[in-house]
């Protein structure tokens, strides 16, 4: 049985019109052939909208009953001329034709739709249970969003069902309760391996002896200060004892040439008070050009996707 039982569709659609003077006339008809040509681009192009434009796809459907309407409207308006096949009315026939083939392609588009619905469903709750699997076997909650957007999915096919066949259908509440009670399950989940596997921050040690330690501690302040005037730095601690290098070649279209790049970047913390008692931690770099040997320090790191530690002050001994 189709998941769609109301289609209320329009088979064929012979249109015809009669131009009964100048003016007024002329301007509805004008303006119904216009209404045509919508309709029939409108649902020739809606299902390509169901996966670029989900929402505004949603608006389709539930303006289909009433688009059909008008479509019905028109046609009665000008049947007499559709059926005495005058000129105007040949015309208004050959116009028709795209709102017809609009239809049909949308009544195509939605019948595979349907014909397709329980194995499209059953899919996203295999999905749904495999990044569940996967985050607790990784202990990684972030699978658990890969879940919930999956989740998404589902109530978007929910939506599109009772779109087509009204608030009354038995099989789109049935799905709805149980996506709505998957989904407080999936989040409730998130939450307990969230804070099951909830980072502890470790207070930053000094761990880098280059020779250069000095130099670069200097440098990392001053930039720091230039780029956050208002933060009291508290101290700047390379608790990284390692640069990270990064050598590739990357072909430069706009140059048609090869870059090769040689790089090398120090991880460090600078501390910041927040407050009397308090300190915050953030992430900067230290940056090496290995060919040139030109140095420069990465401060951008303030209010972007770095993690920000929190200490009193007396755990990092200040």
């Amino acid at each position: 049985m189709s998941m769609f039982r109301n289609w209320h569709f329009i088979v064929t659609f012979c249109l015809a019109c009669s131009l009964f003077g100048q003016g007024l006339i002329a301007q509805t008809l004008e303006e119904d052939v216009v209404e045509l040509n919508r309709l029939g681009k409108k649902y020739q192009m809606a299902w390509e909208k169901a996966d670029q434009q989900p929402q505004e796809f949603v608006q389709i459907v539930r303006e289909y009953a009433s688009d059909v309407q008008t479509m019905k409207s028109i046609y009665q308006k000008y049947r007499t001329e559709i059926e005495t096949k005058t000129d105007l009315g040949k015309r208004m026939q050959s116009v028709g034709k795209t709102a017809t083939l609009g239809f049909g392609a949308f009544q195509e588009g939605a019948s595979e739709f349907a014909a397709k619905f329980n194995e499209r469903y059953a899919a996203i709750q295999e999905r749904i249970r495999q990044n569940a699997q996967e985050a607790e076997a990784s202990e990684i909650p972030g699978h658990y969003r890969s879940a919930l957007r999956e989740l998404e999915t589902a109530e978007w096919m929910i939506t599109i069902l009772v779109a087509f066949n009204g608030d009354k259908d038995a099989a789109a509440i049935k799905l709805s309760s149980e996506v709505t009670t998957l989904k407080e399950q999936l989040l409730q989940a998130e939450k307990a391996l969230a804070e099951k596997t909830k980072r502890v921050p470790v207070a930053p040690l000094e761990k880098y002896t280059g020779s250069d330690l000095d130099s670069l501690r200097q440098q990392v302040e001053q930039a720091w200060k230039k780029a956050h005037a208002k933060d009291k730095v508290l101290k700047v601690v390379f608790n990284h004892a390692e640069w990270k290098t990064n050598r590739l070649s990357r072909w430069n279209g706009a140059t048609n040439e090869w870059q090769h790049v040689d790089k090398s970047s120090l991880e460090l913390s600078v501390v910041v008070e927040k407050d009397a008692q308090n300190a915050q931690v953030y992430a900067a770099f230290v940056n090496r050009d290995n060919q040139t040997q030109a140095i420069t320090v990465g401060v951008d790191t303030k209010g972007s996707h770095f993690v920000v530690d929190e200490f009193n002050k007396k755990e990092l001994g200040l």
